[in-house]
């Protein structure tokens, strides 16, 4: 199946952006601001890479290489030049991730201010480049958007799945929104108790946009917040009160928590989120 004008684009720049003459960063925001979905929809090529995964893949390459060591004398200019050249390399495929993380602006409006977090939990972000930017971006996880008020976590709980050109939904892996979620509360836990502009919580946003009760983080958010249940009517989604009826629920007293359990309920029957360690699944 033919790839996207983006992934070809993206796939073609060498490694060290100096041995062979490939697109440049104006180029590729050219090719983007065309269709900017191209970014993360299209067929995946054999390794199950689009254009965002691609970069990360050759971007975490990039760093690599710049730090490599070699034997003897690693002050040596050739070995100077040769990590110089690829985190140069590295910082311009940053650009380009960057680039196309960046949501543009409706026509007649001014930008607003970017928040990499909050753009990257609303599309369908790699999960290895999400995590690398929530862990080097800590400090926007707590950070209102603009406007709205809302946080990353928001953000992720009410995004939709992408559409292509027909207004199908891009298939994404069953638990994506599971671990986004998982990612944001390991982060900033506090943010699934925090209302946005509006005065609602992620819980309510996601259960607003039919999130599912694991897959769509909805049991997450849950856990790291039992008390946002209160204001959500269950009647009204069945679904999520079937697949509560078949999940464990907080023990009544302490003298029913297993010795697994107390190791992840924390503070107020609020359960602590670990860290996925095995992400690569979803």
């Amino acid at each position: 199946m033919p790839q996207t004008a983006l992934y070809q684009a993206v796939r073609i720049i060498p490694d060290d952006f100096s041995s062979s003459p490939g697109p440049t960063v104006e180029f590729v925001r050219s090719v983007h601001e065309a269709y900017p979905a191209m970014a993360t929809i299209g067929p995946s090529d054999e390794l199950g890479d689009r254009p965002l995964s691609l970069l990360y893949r050759r971007f975490s390459r990039q760093f690599d290489l710049s730090e490599k060591f070699f034997p003897g004398d690693n002050s040596r200019p050739e070995v100077v030049s040769y990590r110089q050249r690829y985190k140069a390399s590295a910082m311009n495929t940053w650009r380009i991730i960057n680039l196309l993380l960046r949501p543009s602006a409706p026509a007649g409006t001014s930008p607003t201010e970017f928040k990499m977090v909050h753009s990257a939990v609303q599309v369908d972000c790699p999960p290895d480049l999400l995590r690398y930017i929530i862990e080097t971006k800590t400090a926007q996880v707590l950070e209102p958007e603009p406007g709205t008020g809302r946080l990353a976590l928001h953000c992720a709980a009410a995004a939709m799945p992408s559409q292509d050109r027909d207004g199908n939904a891009v298939a994404v892996p069953a638990y994506l929104s599971k671990f986004i979620v998982d990612e944001l509360l390991y982060a900033a836990p506090e943010a699934a108790s925090t209302p946005d502009g509006d005065g609602k919580l992620p819980l309510h946003l996601a259960f607003d946009c039919g999130k599912s009760w694991i897959g769509g983080g909805i049991k997450s958010l849950v856990d790291a917040d039992p008390g946002a249940l209160e204001k959500i009517d269950l009647d009204q989604y069945p679904d999520i009160r079937k697949a509560m009826s078949f999940s464990s629920q907080l023990p009544s007293s302490p003298s029913d928590v297993s010795e697994d359990e107390k190791e992840s309920i924390g503070n107020g029957g609020k359960k602590t989120i670990k860290k996925e360690a095995h992400h690569d699944a979803v």
